[in-house]
């Protein structure tokens, strides 16, 4: 489950293409925090383990940690409409722990709609299988959404393809969508990937010089960084650790 509130979003409302202006916002960017008791999105019950992607369920229905519903990111369009895709843990056949065993959990990435930010209303449809993405039965997660350079309708999804646990050796695909991210086709090759090492929870930024930067977390590692200069097709991963996941920043 995640909270009532808007995660870090691209904001498609003021321009509609691959620009630094998509990631601005006019408020406080998440310097200050305040606790809200209510869930947008829901993680299904231990009674339903392969729900409908539009099922919503009570609020007090028993959960033990079988599913879950994780990695929002949201996008704004021009005409106010708010989307989020976020990945929705499930069982896998033959694993029943489900999310408490995530190294055998399957994922798919999922899609809620908003007016107002605040009250989601899933939508039908899976947006990303694990076997469309490419893992098989297993996980496709970390969604990150931002339009195509040069385009002005595809967006782009960036997400991670884990055909295994999480020491198996994965990388970054991508997938493109012309219906503002109901439908998507994925792009053949990885984004990237780092040698044997698995990485996940992709975030791209738009640089003012026309690059874009991509930046994933590293198993064993911590937060690295890689960029592309052809619009995000393809990245070279920069020297250096951006954030360590050693002291100080652990």
């Amino acid at each position: 489950m995640f909270p009532r509130t808007i995660p870090i979003m691209i904001n498609l409302s003021e321009v509609q293409a691959a620009s630094p202006r998509v990631h601005e916002v006019s408020c406080d960017p998440g310097c200050r925090w305040s606790s809200h008791v209510e869930v947008a999105l829901d993680a299904a019950p231990d009674s339903d383990t392969a729900p409908c992607p539009e099922a919503t369920w009570a609020t007090d229905a028993i959960r033990t940690g079988l599913c879950g519903t994780v990695s929002p990111r949201v996008v704004k369009f021009p005409d106010g409409l708010y989307r989020v895709f976020y990945s929705q843990i499930l069982p896998r056949e033959g694993f029943p722990a489900g999310a408490n065993d995530y190294d055998n959990a399957t994922t798919r990435i999922l899609s809620a709609v908003s007016t107002d930010g605040v009250t989601w209303a899933p939508e039908p449809g899976v947006r990303m299988g694990a076997q469309q993405g490419g893992a098989g039965d297993f996980r496709v997660v970390s969604s990150e959404v931002v339009p195509m350079a040069g385009e002005t309708e595809r967006l782009r999804m960036y997400f991670e393809c884990c055909r295994g646990s999480q020491q198996t050796r994965n990388g970054i695909r991508s997938a493109v969508s012309s219906d503002r991210g109901l439908n998507w086709d994925v792009e053949p090759g990885e984004r990237l990937a780092i040698g044997e090492t698995n990485i996940s929870s992709p975030r791209i930024v738009f640089l003012d010089d026309g690059r874009c930067r991509l930046y994933v977390h590293q198993r064993g590692v911590g937060i690295v960084s890689a960029v592309s200069s052809d619009g995000g097709t393809t990245f070279q991963l920069e020297p250096g650790v951006r954030v360590a996941q050693a002291p100080p920043h652990a």
